[in-house]
């Protein structure tokens, strides 16, 4: 399950990093045009307000859920970086002498 939120919060802040990136790429002669997803939602396309608008909410969850089970930045880090290089988790080990 945990595994399972972090990938939702990446998936979340890629989606959101690629909102604003270029989506379309015209070019004729020497003229080239690019619009991104900002671009196409200002330019009439407003359904598309509501890939920021989720994707952001969806991020936030989940940085309160991650900030309501252990509220310090650096607990958060070291969970992150736990789970990236293999190292055991405090919370599956067994503490029994």
């Amino acid at each position: 399950m945990e595994a399972l939120r972090r990938i939702n919060l990446s998936a979340a802040l890629i989606g959101l990093v690629c909102f604003f990136l270029p989506w379309v790429q015209v070019s004729c002669g020497g003229a080239k045009d690019t619009l991104s997803g900002l671009d196409l939602a200002r330019n009439g396309q407003t359904l598309l307000w509501l890939v920021p608008i989720l994707l952001g909410g969806l991020a936030l969850l989940e940085i309160l859920r991650a900030l309501k089970e252990k509220p310090t930045i650096y607990a958060i880090v070291e969970r992150a970086l736990r789970s990236d290089h293999g190292l055991p988790d405090e919370s599956r080990t067994n503490a029994s002498p």
